[in-house]
């Protein structure tokens, strides 16, 4: 179960990158991000509120859409990115 301190970071990271986003892809609001996500409005209000975690699905499809880096999505999101190196490690 997460704190309240871990949801309410949760909820930032989301709400940071959601609205990144939108300035980015010159949006109006969420339904037109959830438009361009291609994501029901329901599972955007769910990203929005805290009650889901912006997954690697969700990432990819970030990228896809703004063109910007994993890494700097992850960045946004508070998620560590390991360094380039230790990828090359791991293949």
């Amino acid at each position: 179960m997460e704190t309240v301190a871990e949801q309410k970071s949760l909820k930032e990271a989301n709400n940071a990158i959601l609205d990144k986003m939108i300035d980015r892809l010159d949006l109006k609001n969420d339904a037109a991000l959830s438009r361009v996500l291609k994501l029901a409005p329901p599972v955007l209000s769910k990203l929005r509120h805290g009650h889901l975690p912006f997954g690697a699905a969700h990432q990819i499809r970030a990228h896809e859409v703004t063109g910007w880096s994993i890494a700097d999505i992850k960045e946004i999101l508070g998620v560590p990115s390991l360094p380039r190196y230790q990828l090359e490690k791991i293949a």
